[in-house]
């Protein structure tokens, strides 16, 4: 199979339908769709059921795999569905969204002229009834970023990646199936790492030579009042972006890879400011420098923050001021 299509399903009978219906009704033949049922308590195993055994038996050139398993999270159903998926290249799909029409065609094409380990597309924001919402633009022009060496893999974690100037989710990102095979990459759980999908795409990166920007809208992204992000306790974010950081790092040092452990304060310093300023924004001065207390108890802080840089933890006013690396 050219592509392999994972959807995680948890309690979204609502949109279910709608989501898989995005995915088999593409022009494209050459894909199997891998659908995870985590645990979910309404009838969105039953609709999964009824997907697999029309398409298996109708549509060639499609093939739908349907896993039940106990609740596991997010990070479990994805993980799952990676020790099947065969695909050459990996599409990670949210089941309360949709892929665009035509996508996989024109995906495909776009593989064949942009040669590359990594794709990156636009999405469209639409309400809970499918309406278009806006254009989330990301990139408007076609853009290819070469990671020749591990100065300009820095240079892309610190000035882009980590502070989101480019997605890092990985339902906009198009992976090469046999970089995460060959590194068995998994995703961490959720309740312990902040922004799981970005620890995720970071560990890729370790084995990306070129990445490959596209302005075509691929993907339509739901937003819904029950969206885990609509909840999120900022109190309990940086013990979480803590444990990425830790994790990465641990990452790197496993892999050997002496440039980046030598100059992984940038890295550290990038995720702590744009994390602390822009995920925490809801809370006040006074629970931030609760949380910089807890900071500074840190084996990372004492490890990879110089003095300079413990000035502006002194005051989390200045987190608003202080400009990206």
């Amino acid at each position: 199979m050219f592509f392999s299509i994972i959807i995680p399903v948890y309690n979204v009978e609502k949109y279910l339908d709608d989501c898989i219906r995005s995915v088999t009704e593409q022009d494209f033949k050459n894909y199997e769709i891998i659908i995870v049922d985590d645990g979910s308590a309404d009838s969105s195993g039953k609709i999964c059921d009824l997907w697999e055994a029309r398409i298996n038996n109708e549509i060639w050139g499609i093939h739908i795999k349907v896993i039940h398993q106990k609740n596991k999270g997010l990070d479990g159903a994805r993980n799952s569905a990676l020790e099947v998926a065969s695909g050459e290249w990996l599409i990670f799909l949210d089941s309360d969204d949709m892929l665009a029409d035509g996508m996989l065609a024109k995906l495909y094409n776009k593989i064949h002229e942009y040669p590359a380990d990594m794709y990156c597309y636009n999405m469209m924001k639409i309400d809970e009834s499918g309406n278009k919402i806006e254009n989330g633009i990301y990139h408007c022009e076609y853009e290819n970023i070469l990671l020749r060496d591990d100065k300009e893999k820095l240079d892309y974690y610190v000035k882009r990646l980590i502070t989101y100037r480019d997605s890092w989710e990985v339902i906009f990102r198009c992976y090469n199936g046999k970089i995460i095979r060959e590194h068995n990459l998994k995703f961490s759980k959720c309740s312990d790492i902040f922004a799981e999908d970005l620890l995720f795409t970071m560990e890729y990166l370790l084995w990306v030579k070129q990445i490959q920007f596209l302005c075509d809208i691929f993907y339509q992204y739901r937003q819904v009042p029950e969206s885990i992000m609509h909840t999120l306790d900022q109190r309990t974010i940086l013990p979480r972006i803590i444990n990425l950081i830790h994790t990465f790092y641990d990452k790197v040092k496993k892999e050997k890879n002496k440039y980046l452990v030598k100059n992984f304060r940038m890295i550290c310093i990038g995720i702590l400011d744009f994390h602390i300023s822009h995920k925490m924004n809801e809370i006040s001065i006074d629970e931030i420098r609760e949380q910089i207390v807890f900071l500074k108890k840190q084996k990372l802080f004492k490890n990879w923050l110089k003095n300079k840089d413990a000035d502006i933890y002194e005051n989390p006013d200045l987190f608003m001021l202080r400009p990206w690396l």
